[in-house]
């Protein structure tokens, strides 16, 4: 554990989601879905497709933090989840977890392995999650091919006395023998899925007391 923190590099941010700096390849945001409360776009980058999911939601800020928290419900609400697990707490701000994901056939079951951390905004009215991929520093299991490249970070942000905007920014690879056109598809399919059931879930008064 001490060797992986000492060689993560936070620039001030951290959830197992990086920050994104744009690159000159990076193509215009394009919208791929929008519904009542939730909007899901797109871009090509010189690593792949990134995906940015945005939802309006009635919530108190902290909800996001009790929601991933509950790693229980985790398949109850992020697409194709099979299973999340909190691999080590190094402080109340940071989380190193192991998730695993469903795949259709005959594509094979997924996992990763990140570091997340939470950075409150300057101005008291939101933060943000970023997430960074430790998945070369673990065994990897070999009922799963291990993502790579994963990197993002979500962001939520007091928008009234009510309300909140939940935002997250990613992208990562899926590795192994799958074509990129199936990749990128399940990716769009999954943050839009997950993004719906999240507005869903949010809202639930386990993770909107205290």
């Amino acid at each position: 554990m001490s060797f992986i923190l000492k060689n993560i590099r936070f620039n001030g941010v951290g959830f197992c989601l990086l920050l994104f700096t744009a690159s000159a390849y990076s193509q215009e945001w394009k919208l791929y879905s929008k519904s009542t409360s939730v909007a899901v776009y797109s871009r090509l980058t010189e690593v792949g497709l990134e995906v940015k999911a945005i939802a309006t939601v009635r919530s108190k800020p902290d909800a996001l933090l009790k929601l991933l928290e509950d790693t229980d419900a985790a398949s109850q609400w992020i697409a194709n989840c099979k299973a999340v697990v909190v691999k080590a707490r190094p402080s109340i701000k940071e989380r190193l977890v192991h998730s695993y994901y469903n795949a259709p056939w005959p594509v094979r079951d997924r996992d990763m392995v990140t570091y997340s951390y939470v950075v409150s905004d300057g101005d008291g009215k939101g933060y943000r999650i970023e997430v960074t991929d430790v998945g070369q520093d673990f065994p990897q299991d070999p009922a799963y091919v291990r993502m790579e490249q994963v990197s993002g970070m979500w962001r939520i942000k007091t928008i009234s006395d009510q309300r909140v905007q939940i935002s997250y920014q990613g992208r990562g690879s899926a590795a192994g023998a799958i074509p990129k056109w199936l990749s990128n598809k399940l990716l769009l399919e999954s943050t839009a899925e997950t993004f719906e059931n999240l507005t869903k879930m949010i809202v639930k008064m386990k993770y909107q007391k205290g």
